[in-house]
């Protein structure tokens, strides 16, 4: 209601307006109970078009409403009754007895690791859209290609093999041995030190 004031409309008569809002035209007819906007026939409530025209001819806006807002209609919703029903004996069902649930069986085949994925997942997850499919070159590190298709020289990387030598661990006791006599001197050569400066 407070929206059609906004509303510019002409009278062309029979019950029948003109209403402009804003840059939009729309035809009521007030008698038919229609608008252009098409709000009042899906609603049954009049549109802010309909009201403006309402207003201009000083009527009430509830006449105008349909009939299934009125409180008579309303109160039959709620005029049938809730029927009450009687006690069911359990004990005597007939010849059907208890029904119960399937047997579960393991079904034939490995049991899945992983769970179904939903349509919209695709085969990988969300997971599998952030994994880049291009292959990198492990010989000259470009794109698109692996070493198998490399096309520039490949230069191998010789490993470096650990040669075991049968005098491998009296040459470690030596060097162990060098490392400690040398140690030792050093630790002799500051003692001296202090005990000059102590004198």
């Amino acid at each position: 209601m407070q929206d059609g004031r906004i509303c510019k409309l002409t009278y062309a008569g029979d019950d029948e307006f003109r209403v402009k809002d804003g840059f939009t035209t729309f035809v009521v007819n007030l008698r038919s109970r229609t608008c252009g906007c098409d709000y009042w026939r899906v609603s049954g409530l009049p549109c802010k078009h309909a009201c403006a025209c309402i207003a201009y001819k000083r009527e009430n806006v509830e006449l105008f409403a349909d009939h299934v807002y009125t409180t008579k209609v309303y109160s039959l919703c709620y005029n049938e009754i809730i029927h009450p029903m009687s006690e069911l004996d359990t004990k005597n069902r007939g010849s059907y007895g208890n029904i119960d649930p399937l047997i579960l069986r393991r079904l034939p085949g490995r049991p899945r690791v992983n769970r179904k994925r939903s349509v919209i997942e695709g085969p990988g997850g969300p997971q599998d859209a952030r994994r880049s499919n291009t292959v990198r070159c492990g010989n000259c590190r470009e794109l698109g290609h692996n070493i198998l298709g490399c096309q520039r020289d490949k230069t191998k990387k010789q490993k470096k093999v650990k040669v075991r030598r049968k005098e491998g661990s009296s040459v470690a006791n030596a060097n162990m041995e060098n490392h400690h006599g040398a140690a030792s001197q050093d630790h002799s050569g500051n003692n001296q030190v202090a005990r000059e400066n102590a004198h």
